[in-house]
């Protein structure tokens, strides 16, 4: 992949975690977290995870998660747990 590539997953797992680790030395800026389905999504680093949001707050606070920018790489990286099937992310390589 190079800079530019566009990053795009969909997940069929029901009721799990699922995570996106970059390769090392590159970064990723995540652009949107659908959240139809996503019970919350976070940065993680292998142990500990640093919850973002989850999906109540997005209804309440007016945060729009179509329009997202979160940056992961290798060390830090991007998780949720979806509630139902075909929950989704997209983003863009810059490094």
């Amino acid at each position: 992949m190079a800079v530019g590539d566009i990053i795009n997953s969909i997940t069929t797992q029901v009721a799990s975690y699922s995570y996106f680790q970059p390769a090392a030395g590159v970064e990723i800026i995540i652009l949107a977290v659908p959240t139809a389905t996503v019970s919350h999504f976070f940065l993680y680093d292998g142990t500990n995870d640093g919850a973002l949001f989850n999906a109540a707050s997005i209804t309440t606070s007016g945060v729009d998660p179509t329009n997202m920018k979160i940056g992961i790489t290798n060390t830090i990286y991007f998780g949720l747990y979806n509630t139902g099937a075909y929950s989704s992310y997209t983003g863009i390589q810059i490094k």
